[in-house]
């Protein structure tokens, strides 16, 4: 148990402003139910503590449990220290400190006996060293056997340094780390904790003069015996060598990790190993996972304010206290807007039957929704150009039925009955300005504002140019819900408003982020029924952990009066329908081809569901480049960010392929074909002998030291995308598990043809780029990106479409393979 006078004599300090502090209320709170759950072990399988945000609290608590550790494994392991020296042999010629050379002459608990060099004729005079004046003992070097002065041995051990760890603690580190047997791991990723610590000292001494941190690679290996260990993921965790016996507490960043290593954790578990999950409000959609692992539970989310709202002025943990004072301070204002054309199509959109089979009904009822949103979204007079637009889409849409009337069977006349009201919504934005845009212009006027949040790239410009026609009692900036998580230093009050309704992730995101103090939603009736839908769930949430939900509201709350009908559940199915991207390419049961795939939406509402080895072509910021030096970059999936502009190829040929055969020897890329494929014939082979069991397959490479994640694996077996495996080890288990004394006696080879292929693939995709790019310098960039979905012709490629991402999905999901690494549009693929 960390004792109460060792975090009282921590006073942490920012080695930047020199501010110092103690430990902040809720930490201490946070790290006294660790203490209490760590001291009653078998009690519970676990502890989730839910904090209001947890900043790098994870990273701040393993600071004093890590302190704590180095004293008890000291304590209970110092014998080691002792034990360690036992092979040494009379006479043995060692190197003490690295300064002085003596010889054993033998050891007890406290100390070590050496002989130094005779002086006046006498013998060697004997000296005992106690372990705390050793800092390093190891035998001497070949040349240097000649023993030092009684003296020399005397200098090598009267300036050991009295390390901050012994000062505080009240131990003895010097000798070796051998009585370091027990750690804690702390599961995130290694720049977080950088990022936490890399400006922290404790009693005006660094971090790394405390203890240095060991790191746990992807192959399960760790760097050396640190009281502290930090791990990427629990995958990394899982194939770590010697864990029962090595990591006495696992520390999880966050909820996040537990949902995409859900097995690796309970494989963990059944080691008995503590686990202590610290998670935030806006984890809230993973409470009901980790409600199904059986944690115990702790809610700080609603503590006494004095433990949240600590004094706000200065020290290491002033970004932590900022967020606690908004948390504290947040709340939500109502601003509700008519529209009776608008309402009238949402409530006909919502009588629509709830028929998932029907494809053509699930592509026309996301159409209306998209084409609701839009109108929603308009917070300014219409230019003509975007009533055309609405026109276009109520074109479109009946189009599609007019085509499709015949298979939507008793939902035909529902989703005719719809479409009756398009004109009518679109006649209505025409004629008079929608009640957002003189509700906002009264709110600019009178309010200070320091956000305006859109639900698109593409809605910013035209809210900029309205603000340009606007008296503002202060002019906000214009962003887009992907833009919070990237705007500068919290600030300790500001207000954001939002447009329209985001989609349900953002949304959560935003209430749960706690970035401003007040939120402002103008909204119609409709989007005010989405977010009562929305704080049911964020309350189902919340309470399958039994965290309490707060009450946000300046305005009294909202009324229950339901727009569309006091049925919960007709307005749950609209809520659901009202975050639709692209419907009808759901992964089914039977499904036997299943990958694991991100989804990316665009602006323009067309999807991508991409694999982890996808190559996109980014360009690059069109608003810090001109049309001479545009530049384009080849990134895969993890590397794209909301906002990011897309050069997508319309066609269903490889065209990197494609260049690759043009341009390489025919016989050499035989060859490398065969080699770099060999690998993935033999697994698939193997897998489909094995009646598809992909445990089993799982399984079988572990036991051949394969230490992959399964998503990994499941994607060499079916993304075409993959070269080769990453490592040599990897293609190793590979050759074990199927038996291929080819693969096994040819590695080398395999990986000379994998690195020959990945040169090849860049090049050709160098040569891809350098096309697009020279077709973009040929036009008007500004207006080929500003017009979002917009399409180029390149020579030798084809058409090209332009597309801003709006919003990349945070896990990877099961994908019917048919729709992976394609585009989709509105009515299919």
């Amino acid at each position: 148990m960390v004792e109460g006078e060792l975090i009282e004599r921590l006073i942490f300090g920012d080695s930047l402003t020199e501010d110092k502090e103690l430990f902040p209320p809720l930490l201490q709170l946070a790290l006294k139910h660790v203490e209490a759950f760590l001291d009653n072990p078998g009690l519970d399988v676990g502890l989730c503590i839910v904090m209001p945000v947890k900043k790098q609290a994870s990273q701040w608590l393993s600071i004093p449990l890590t302190l704590d550790r180095l004293r008890k494994n000291y304590h209970t392991y110092k014998g080691e220290i002792y034990r360690s020296h036992e092979h040494y042999q009379i006479g043995d010629r060692l190197m003490l400190n690295d300064s002085a050379v003596v010889a054993w002459a033998g050891s007890n608990e406290n100390s070590i006996r050496f002989w130094t060099k005779s002086e006046k004729n006498s013998s060697s005079p004997e000296i005992s060293v106690k372990f705390r004046n050793i800092a390093k003992l190891k035998p001497a070097p070949l040349g240097r056997k000649e023993l030092s002065t009684f003296k020399k041995v005397k200098e090598a051990f009267s300036t050991i340094e009295n390390l901050p760890a012994q000062r505080l603690l009240g131990i003895n580190l010097q000798g070796n780390d051998m009585f370091n047997k027990k750690s804690i791991c702390l599961v995130g990723t290694f720049k977080n904790f950088q990022v936490a610590t890399e400006r922290l000292n404790i009693n005006d001494a660094v971090i790394s003069d405390y203890f240095t941190t060991g790191r746990i690679s992807d192959s399960g290996s760790k760097t050396s015996s640190q009281p502290l260990l930090l791990s990427n993921d629990l995958t990394e965790m899982a194939t770590f060598d010697g864990l029962a016996d090595r990591i006495c507490l696992l520390m999880i960043d966050g909820a996040g990790i537990v949902k995409s290593n859900l097995t690796n954790l309970h494989d963990i578990k059944n080691y008995g190993i503590p686990v202590v999950v610290i998670t935030e409000l806006s984890e809230i959609e993973h409470f009901p996972l980790i409600a199904d692992l059986g944690l115990k539970i702790l809610d700080l989310t609603g503590e006494d304010q004095t433990l949240i709202s600590d004094q706000v002025c200065s020290g290491p943990f002033l970004s932590f206290k900022k967020q606690l004072e908004v948390y504290n301070r947040f709340t939500v204002d109502i601003e509700r807007c008519e529209n009776t054309a608008l309402e009238n199509l949402v409530s006909k959109v919502s009588s629509i039957s709830n028929d998932e089979s029907n494809i053509d009904l699930i592509n026309l009822r996301s159409m209306l929704v998209r084409f609701f949103n839009y109108a929603a979204s308009l917070v300014h007079n219409p230019s003509d150009i975007e009533i055309q637009q609405l026109q276009v889409k109520e074109n479109q849409i009946s189009e599609l039925y007019q085509k499709s009337q015949n298979w939507l069977g008793e939902s035909a006349e529902e989703v005719s009955d719809a479409i009756s009201t398009l004109s009518a919504v679109t006649t209505s934005l025409s004629i008079q300005p929608p009640s957002k845009y003189l509700r906002l212009q009264e709110l600019l006027s009178s309010q200070c504002i320091d956000y305006i949040i859109c639900s698109r790239a593409s809605e910013t410009a035209a809210v900029e140019s309205m603000l340009n026609e606007t008296k503002c009692l202060s002019r906000p900036h214009v962003i887009t819900a992907a833009d919070i998580p990237r705007l500068g230093p919290l600030e300790e009050s500001a207000s954001a408003l939002v447009i329209s309704w985001l989609r349900i992730k953002y949304m959560t995101d935003l209430i749960n982020c706690y970035r401003f103090t007040r939120l402002t939603l103008l909204f119609y009736e409709f989007e005010v029924g989405f977010f009562r839908s929305l704080e049911r769930q964020i309350a189902q949430q919340a309470n399958s952990l039994g965290v309490k939900t707060r009450t946000w509201y300046n305005n009294g709350g909202i009324s229950q009066t339901a727009f569309i009908s006091t049925d919960k559940a007709v307005e749950e199915r609209l809520f659901r329908l009202a975050d639709t991207s692209i419907i009808g390419n759901t992964v089914t049961s039977q499904s036997t081809e299943i990958l694991y795939t991100k989804a990316i939406i665009f602006d323009n509402d067309q999807c991508f569901y991409a694999t982890e080895s996808h190559k996109f072509y980014v360009i690059s910021d069109v608003k810090e480049v001109r049309n001479t030096n545009i530049q384009l970059n080849s990134s895969r999936t993890d590397s794209l960010s909301p906002k990011d502009i897309i050069a997508l190829i319309s066609t269903q040929r490889d065209i990197v392929v494609e260049l690759i055969e043009r341009s390489a020897d025919p016989e050499k890329l035989k060859t490398v074909k065969y080699w770099t494929g060999l690998w993935k014939k033999l697994i698939q082979e193997h897998y489909r002998k094995s009646n598809r069991n992909f445990a089993e397959l799982v399984s079988s490479l572990r036991e051949n030291g394969c230490k992959r994640h399964e998503a990994t694996i499941r994607n060499w077996l079916q993304d075409n995308n993959q070269i080769g495996p990453d490592d040599d080890s990897d293609l190793i288990s590979i050759s074990l598990v199927t038996g291929s004394e080819l693969l096994y006696e040819n590695i080398d080879q395999v990986r000379h043809c994998i690195n020959i292929m990945t040169g090849w693939r860049m090049r050709a995709a160098e040569q891809v780029m350098l096309l697009i790019r020279r077709q973009l310098q040929r036009g008007d960039i500004d207006d080929l990106l500003y017009n979002f979905g917009g399409t180029i012709v390149v020579p030798g490629l084809g058409t090209v479409n332009l597309l801003r991402i709006n919003f990349i999905d945070d896990l990877y999901r099961r994908q019917d393979a048919r729709y992976v690494n394609r585009l989709l549009n509105q009515g299919g693929v």
